[in-house]
């Protein structure tokens, strides 16, 4: 992120917006203002690019996509362990597994 960081960024108002598509999808802007503890408005003024983002957003972003990947990474252990018990019980219906 280059530029005087006090000034509102088309360049950050853009990555705000893409972060907030890659966490959220069509529902970015609701997310991103949950994340970030901020209000609607303020959040549409970010996102136009109309108002400065604090630094100490950025800080609280990058912990939010830490969060979200940690979500992930547990919802992808369950689903393969899930799947993996599943395709054991489908290949041998008449055991009983005991864990």
């Amino acid at each position: 992120m280059s530029g005087n960081l006090n000034n509102p960024s088309p360049a950050h108002a853009d990555l705000l917006r893409r972060v907030g598509r890659w966490l959220h999808g069509d529902g970015a802007r609701n997310g991103l203002c949950l994340d970030l503890g901020v209000g609607d408005r303020t959040m549409r003024r970010w996102l136009a690019g109309q108002e400065h983002i604090p630094g100490g957003i950025w800080a609280d972003l990058a912990t939010v996509i830490e969060e979200h990947q940690q979500a992930i990474n547990v919802a992808r252990w369950h689903l393969h362990h899930e799947m993996l018990l599943a395709t054991v019980v489908d290949e041998h219906p008449d055991r009983t597994i005991q864990f």
